[in-house]
């Protein structure tokens, strides 16, 4: 009986055990206005520095790129929009470009919120957000942006996933710029540890409960 009971204790802790989520918010703070931003900004971070605060962990299995027109110089950390400090933009206006998130094999990235807000004026705009080469997984439409809206916020209440690439697009980096890039990681859901153990339990449970009803009978 004593067996029985430590083996449902067991069997309830590893169900109730969570997939571990840790996640990165991207700031910038450590890059001068003005400065390029360098193509990997960002990559596979376990710790905090001025850029990278930690939200429940950090990503080291998420890597971080720049994608920007061919024609078009590469990203840099600007002011100047709205309340935006140390923000992704672009030192010329209307350039499209993505800030890429790609995880290790084995794992998902998921994207949780960001901030953005428009250059001194009243610009178009569209974010589009991608999941591998062409899956939407979502797509503001084109509206229209003031600088006297200040800053604008995606908080998504489902996270946005991928075990390919998350990737966010402006179609109008310079106009826009975005800020505080808050995203996760965590293990394909697998087979793991926990969930053979919790069979392997099971299994011998059973295995000692049927040895027990067999003494009995004999």
């Amino acid at each position: 009986m004593k067996f029985l009971k430590l083996s449902v204790f067991l069997c309830v802790a590893l169900l109730l055990n969570p997939v571990q989520v840790m996640a990165t918010i991207i700031t910038f703070d450590d890059i001068d206005p003005v400065f390029v931003v360098p193509e990997d900004y960002g990559s596979n971070i376990s710790v905090a520095t001025g850029s990278f605060l930690e939200g429940n962990g950090f990503t080291p299995n998420v890597a971080v790129s720049y994608l920007r027109d061919s024609t078009a110089q590469n990203f840099s950390v600007w002011d100047g929009y709205s309340t935006l400090d140390n923000a992704l933009g672009h030192n010329s206006f209307a350039v499209p470009g993505e800030m890429i998130l790609t995880p290790d094999a084995g794992f998902v990235v998921r994207l949780n919120e960001f901030d953005f807000a428009a250059w001194s004026g009243e610009y178009n705009a569209r974010i589009t957000i991608f999941s591998g080469p062409s899956n939407i997984l979502f797509d503001s439409g084109n509206f229209i942006l003031n600088e006297n809206q200040g800053v604008q916020n995606y908080t998504f209440s489902t996270p946005l996933e991928s075990t390919n690439t998350i990737r966010i697009r402006f179609e109008n980096f310079g106009d826009l710029a975005i800020d505080n890039i808050n995203f996760d990681q965590r293990r394909v859901a697998v087979p793991e540890p926990s969930s053979l153990a919790l069979l392997a339990l099971g299994f011998l449970t059973f295995r000692r409960l049927k040895s027990k009803r067999g003494s009995k009978g004999s």
